[in-house]
């Protein structure tokens, strides 16, 4: 037998225990059953379950359930959506929760993957005061995701250096299609289906200088369904970038 204050009083009755509890007001609680011989301990229960209760609250309000939320992007991303994405980011890690960007390419969008990797540098530059890379950049096949972690210190300078990481690393080279490490991505042009000697002679031509230019037939290949952003872009490049210089004249010449 236990008392309210936790002093132990002794080995009694069932009865006398009960009998000295209603005398003090008390409730008398069986603690042990099991125990030879049984311990109770009186006590005010409805208080007990209060305090135990409230103890399970704050408990509940110390912990923090990070989920993670996922955003979709496109290297083709308009503007607007851009910004409309960012948002929903920026509110997802000021809230707490982990944020996973993720960005899918199909078919030839696959020898864009660097116009990707800049859009994903972007986008952890604008959130950078709000979160912090946790997982870098990694190619899935046809996918690259990264995972954004909510900034601990506002005033932690790991974030610009995360950005400084996306921009430098560069993505490993995608097999089966004409894009190697490309350093100027303005260069970058969308490339016709080019499967064949005649084919590449028709939309390519060598320079002078060994320069391979689009010619006229490839740019209204090219430029069929385009927004206007698009093709003033695609008419005001005619030139192929050097990395897919060397595979069209090896078609070319053969």
């Amino acid at each position: 037998m236990i008392d309210a204050t936790g002093e132990p009083v002794g080995i009694m009755s069932t009865d006398s225990a009960l009998q000295m509890a209603y005398d003090r007001g008390l409730d008398l609680v069986l603690m042990a059953p099991g125990a030879n011989p049984p311990v109770a301990r009186m006590m005010d229960y409805g208080k007990y379950r209060f305090e135990c209760e409230k103890k399970e609250k704050e408990a509940k309000k110390k912990q923090q359930t990070v989920e993670l939320k996922e955003i979709q992007l496109s290297y083709r991303i308009d503007t607007h959506d851009f910004e409309t994405k960012a948002r929903h980011a920026r509110r997802f890690l000021e809230s707490g929760n982990k944020v996973r960007v993720v960005m899918r390419f199909r078919g030839r969008e696959m020898s864009h993957m660097p116009m990707g990797r800049e859009v994903m540098a972007r986008f952890c530059e604008t959130v950078s005061d709000v979160g912090v890379t946790d997982k870098p950049p990694v190619l899935d096949g046809r996918i690259i995701s990264m995972v954004l972690a909510p900034v601990k210190n506002k005033y932690d300078s790991s974030a610009a250096t995360a950005v400084l990481l996306i921009r430098s690393a560069p993505l490993p080279a995608v097999p089966g299609t004409m894009q190697s490490e490309i350093n100027n991505e303005k260069e970058i042009i969308e490339m016709g289906k080019v499967k064949t000697h005649k084919a590449s002679a028709k939309r390519f031509k060598v320079t002078g200088s060994g320069r391979v230019k689009m010619t006229h037939c490839h740019r209204r290949h090219n430029t069929g369904n385009k927004s206007g952003n698009k093709l003033r872009h695609l008419r005001g490049s005619a030139y192929v970038h050097e990395a897919m210089a060397d595979n069209i004249k090896s078609l070319i010449c053969k």
